[in-house]
């Protein structure tokens, strides 16, 4: 019986071949890998910083609500319309506000 020999340079290229492909699944694993990593770091980050400027620009709008409430509710006060029976007084200065307020919004 006869046996099959490869000739060396076909076995040398094959050895050759499969070495750089272990190597370039290797690279490539880890690169693949550390673009994970740092998409997730920076994906994080992304969202920590829009989270925080999210809950600033949410308190700031909540605080001038609160004053402009305070001020209105003072101005009420002050000029003793909480204790009238006849609510048209609140009724034409909140009128009035508001045009003021749209005034400056448009």
């Amino acid at each position: 019986m006869k046996k099959k020999w490869i000739p060396l340079q076909r076995l040398v290229t094959y050895i050759v071949m499969c070495i750089f492909l272990m190597v370039f699944a290797v690279l490539l694993y880890f690169n693949q890998r550390e673009y994970s990593y740092l998409i997730d770091e920076q994906g994080e980050a992304t969202l920590h910083l829009l989270s925080e400027n999210t809950e600033e620009n949410l308190e700031s709008f909540l605080t001038n609500v609160q004053t402009a409430t305070l001020f209105y509710g003072d101005y009420i006060e002050k000029m003793n319309y909480a204790n009238d029976n006849d609510l048209t007084n609140i009724q034409g200065y909140s009128m009035e506000v508001a045009e003021r307020l749209q005034r400056d919004i448009n």
